[in-house]
């Protein structure tokens, strides 16, 4: 999944799902949920 993975890493990009249902969870862990 490097393109998830460059998609999260992009500021600019909107936030994923996984975002909405864990907004506190750091974006390399949120990489291992997904």
């Amino acid at each position: 999944r490097e393109s998830d993975i460059s998609t999260i890493s992009l500021p600019t990009a909107p936030p994923p799902p996984m975002n909405a249902m864990a907004p506190m969870v750091p974006s390399h862990v949120r990489l291992i949920v997904i």
